[in-house]
């Protein structure tokens, strides 16, 4: 009812609102941002929203979109994944007005009605996966994924035959792969073993990564601020609670200055190890830090943000500023 306006005039509805919680859904990655982002729009900022928005519906900045929100029902259909019509899409329509009048805004009558059969003549059928074999297959299902069910992957793991084992992973997220150590150990014992795991195998969440002691004791060099909150830039890094504790701070001095100003003010608890470039124009070093951790300290300049790499973190970081993110990774 009371839109907002954000950048070159565009409109900001409960549509677009939805669409970036949707958005957010797939990782708990992002549910700091999403939060964040509300909380700028309830002030009058929709950026953030908008930034979500159109990171999933593939919006680029001069506002061409990619293909592929048009690309997956073509797809579907080609393959005789084909969504059965009601009888009469107005009426349910009007029926889902009624009855959850927000949810059903974005929804249009065009969305309730078969269009494969207006863009093929004849409608493709259905490959239904079969397997009785005795290759190794792993699935995986979580129990918390907002995209796809778990009950989609014990549909696949019985159509997988008796060689299948369904491991069910206890957390929050779409795919599992990257927030559960258990989970990937064993999809690398498939792929290097051909080893599958007992049938019944759960798998938990790894546990969040608390702020070190050490933390407070870190420098503050010169001309690097303190620390700003922006989750959005640690969830485009992929910085979830379970795999690391980090901050984001802001400073005008060069890559090699920032690196230079820690190396010379960190303690003698703290070894380099490594660094090496992460994306292009983002350096990553990483230290060897007390409690069994490392400390990374990347640094993003303003040229890192116009690739592609890190193109869903653009507009986050103020111009002409350097994004310095401290780490605390569990070794």
């Amino acid at each position: 009812e009371n839109p907002l306006t954000g950048p070159d005039d565009r409109i900001v509805n409960q549509s677009t609102m939805f669409t970036a919680t949707i958005a957010a859904m797939y990782s708990d990655i992002s549910w700091p941002d999403l939060a964040a982002s509300l909380l700028d729009a309830e002030a009058g900022t929709p950026d953030g929203i908008l930034r979500m928005a159109d990171g999933i519906t593939g919006r680029e900045p001069d506002g061409t979109y990619k293909n592929i929100a048009e690309s997956g029902p073509v797809i579907r259909c080609a393959s005789g994944i084909v969504q059965e019509a009601p009888d009469d899409p107005d009426e349910l329509l009007a029926e889902l007005r009624e009855i959850a009048p927000r949810f059903s805004l974005d929804i249009r009558v065009e969305d309730l009605r078969n269009l494969c059969d207006e863009m093929f003549e004849d409608p493709a059928e259905a490959i239904v996966p079969s397997y009785d074999g005795e290759a190794p297959i792993l699935v995986t299902g979580g129990t918390n994924d907002p995209a796809t069910p778990l009950r989609w992957a014990e549909e696949l793991d019985e159509l997988m035959g008796p060689s299948s084992v369904l491991v069910q992973f206890n957390g929050e997220g779409h795919g599992q792969i990257i927030g559960s150590k258990c989970i990937t150990e064993l999809e690398a014992g498939v792929l290097a073993d051909l080893e599958v795991p007992d049938e019944g195998t759960e798998c938990d969440a790894d546990p969040k990564i608390e702020r070190p002691e050490w933390w407070d004791d870190l420098p503050s060099p010169k001309g690097i601020s303190e620390a700003q909150s922006l989750p959005a830039l640690l969830a485009a890094f992929g910085l979830s609670p379970s795999t690391g504790y980090g901050e984001v701070r802001l400073t005008e001095l060069s890559t090699e200055d920032v690196l230079e100003a820690f190396d010379s003010e960190l303690s003698a608890d703290f070894e380099q190890v490594t660094e090496t470039e992460i994306v292009p124009d983002v350096t990553a070093r990483y230290y060897s830090a007390p409690d069994n951790l490392f400390f990374l300290v990347l640094v993003a300049p303003p040229s890192a943000f116009e690739g592609k790499d890190l193109e869903s973190a653009r507009g986050i970081v103020p111009d002409s500023k350097t994004a310095v993110v401290l780490v605390a990774l569990d070794a």
